[in-house]
């Protein structure tokens, strides 16, 4: 007689109900997972990673089947609705950096995603409400469960010990699945570090307990190193010096043709026209401060913080940077320009002053706004003003101005629209962004004529470059590759272009040395004549013939990347990735390894020097 007593699976932790819910949660987190791994630049290991996140959500419910007490459910839930939410941040936040995932310490730019509402509304779709839509659906039905839960009240013979049986080997399955895609490729390691748990976890603990990597940095190491040197030194001395920062200016318009029609025909005038002009500049090495972060490098050549702002980590810290070394070498003042009706936004007014700045004419207190587009002033009304105070200042004095207009989403009133679209590229962020860069042309090239008519030209420096990149390529639904008639690659997206325009000068040159921001002052000082012996950067002088052209970047291409003359190398999240930047062709990454050492160990130290307020004047006086 069997006397084996039948296993009551009505408890909560054995119930055929159970075991149905935790399936439809599994397909649901290995097809979220998929799509997510797929979408931050994981391709080629999307698969094995979403095996990985389904198999971590497996453990945790075959961890709590055996308690008694509650159902596993519960916890089970509780986790996949943070791995919900997390990849909704997630996903959202690689949108507007191109594929990085923020860290805790991004938190302190929350603050600042109000001033840019638009941008951020631009970049939801159908997309990221995927990604938690299912949540309010789930937890309706975890209301009602114990109602549901009792038409499924059965009796069956060994059910749990086949069930537990099938897990632990499913659980199992996913772990080897995982692993065997993962590692066949080589990139295990690597790779998991990109699922989203571990990823976050990892984040948490390193924010817990920093390293102190960077520590042996010496900031004397970096003070009076840069060659300044050139056949073109000198050549500015004694003139004003006017900087101007376009937003979202990307390097590719410049000398494009879009149907016959230039998308940038007063940038193109000065090519050729007393201009050195800078074909490989790039912006990837700013970090989580975007616009700001690329004011704070180019003036004062150092790397900001990879995921905040420099303005808000470092407002209470002073720098040595370009307007200072400009005004002790003879120059009246130097004053920032930008039309933002916020002044305090990325914490700005707090901040210029200790970057050297003697005055910020701002869109809170100066600027009369009769005339917005986007996010603020207009560029046209932003530059008639703006001469309005200049032609007061006495010269040569250092002005930096921050165009505003082409600042994502790039929405131009049809008045302002210059370029006839062909209809595919109507109401498409592309033709958007091509229409606000042909109208922020337009308004450079009318400043200039300003310039000319209030006497100011002649005696200046002009320069001109653009603080990031303007489309990214997962937005752009492959229209630009499309206009460009090549691919429009990573290494594309961080190049912007610099203008350094000597009127009367007659020297016009293509530099295509590689460098970035960080190179701007090194360079610039060259051409006014100007050496620094004192204060610390880490750029270069892209004039000079001993200089090795390489850019490190940090956030959007994260940090261990690199690009030279001839190579891109982007650590991703299966390791070491290099490319010929001509053909594209990927190289076998080994011998570039010391490129990817030598980028981690610049940007420990950058860091470490800065977040021990080590750079300080009076440490070198």
């Amino acid at each position: 007689m069997n006397t084996e007593k039948k296993i009551a699976v009505t408890s909560p932790q054995r119930s055929v109900l159970a075991f149905i819910e935790i399936g439809v949660l599994l397909i649901l987190t290995l097809l979220k997972s998929y799509y997510f791994y797929r979408f931050i630049g994981a391709e080629d290991y999307s698969a094995a990673l979403a095996f990985a996140t389904t198999g971590i959500l497996l453990f945790v419910f075959t961890a709590f089947m055996f308690y008694r007490r509650f159902s596993p459910i519960a916890p089970v839930v509780t986790v996949y609705s943070l791995m919900c939410l997390l990849m909704f941040a997630d996903r959202l936040f690689a949108s507007y950096f191109n594929g990085s995932l923020p860290r805790i310490v991004s938190l302190t730019l929350l603050g600042q995603a109000t001033g840019v509402g638009d941008s951020i509304t631009a970049l939801f779709d159908i997309s990221h409400f995927l990604y938690v839509i299912d949540l309010l659906f789930i937890y309706v039905y975890l209301f009602f469960r114990k109602r549901i839960a009792s038409f499924l009240q059965y009796e069956i013979k060994h059910f749990f010990r086949y069930c537990v049986s099938a897990v632990c080997i499913l659980l199992c399955g996913t772990v080897f699945t995982s692993y065997y895609f993962i590692g066949r490729n080589g990139g295990y390691m690597g790779a998991l570090k990109n699922e989203v748990f571990i990823y976050h976890g990892s984040d948490l603990i390193n924010t817990l307990f920093p390293d102190d990597s960077g520590s042996d940095a010496d900031p004397f190491d970096y003070i009076g190193k840069t060659n300044y040197e050139s056949e073109y030194r000198g050549i500015g001395e004694g003139r004003n010096l006017i900087n101007i920062q376009v937003e979202a200016l990307n390097e590719y318009p410049i000398g494009l043709t879009y149907n016959g029609q230039e998308i940038t025909p007063n940038l193109n005038k000065l090519l050729g026209n007393d201009t050195l002009y800078f074909d490989n500049y790039y912006w990837c090495n700013i970090g989580g401060g975007g616009t700001s972060d690329a004011e704070f490098m180019v003036h004062n050549s150092l790397y900001p913080p990879s995921n905040e702002s420099a303005y808000m980590k470092y407002s209470e810290n002073a720098f040595y940077g370009l307007p200072y070394l400009l005004k002790d070498n003879g120059y009246t003042g130097a004053y920032v320009f930008h039309g933002y009706k916020n002044k305090e936004y990325w914490n700005r007014s707090a901040t210029y002053p200790g970057q050297g700045f003697d005055d910020f004419i701002n869109g809170t207190d100066d600027f009369v706004n009769t005339e917005t587009i986007g996010l603020g002033i207009s560029d046209r009304q932003f530059f008639e003003q703006s001469v309005e105070y200049m032609v007061t200042y006495e010269q040569p004095f250092y002005a930096f101005l921050i165009t505003l207009t082409s600042h994502h989403p790039y929405e131009m009133p049809p008045e302002f629209c210059m370029l006839e679209l062909e209809s595919q590229h109507q109401d498409t962020m592309f033709g958007d962004y091509l229409q606000s860069i042909r109208y922020a042309d337009e308004q450079l090239g009318m400043f200039l004529e300003l310039l000319k008519e209030n006497g100011l030209y002649d005696n200046s420096v002009i320069t001109i470059y653009g603080d990031h990149y303007g489309l990214n390529h997962k937005y752009d639904g492959g229209f630009t590759s499309e206009v460009m008639g090549e691919e429009y690659t990573k290494e594309e997206i961080y190049k912007v272009p610099l203008f350094i325009h000597v009127p009367d000068s007659g020297i016009s040159e293509t530099i295509s040395t590689t460098g970035s921001h960080m190179d701007y002052t090194p360079t610039i000082l060259s051409v006014m004549g100007i050496k620094n012996n004192r204060s610390i950067m880490f750029g270069q002088n892209l004039l000079a013939e001993d200089t090795v052209g390489k850019v490190f970047g940090q956030n959007h291409m994260s940090i261990g990347g690199f690009i030279t003359d001839e190579l891109y190398g982007e650590f991703t999240a299966t390791g070491l990735k290099v490319y010929d930047k001509v053909t594209n062709e990927p190289l076998d990454p080994e011998p570039y390894t010391y490129l990817h050492e030598e980028a981690k160990e610049t940007m420990e130290k950058a860091h470490y020097l800065l977040d021990t307020n080590q750079i300080r004047l009076e440490n070198f006086e």
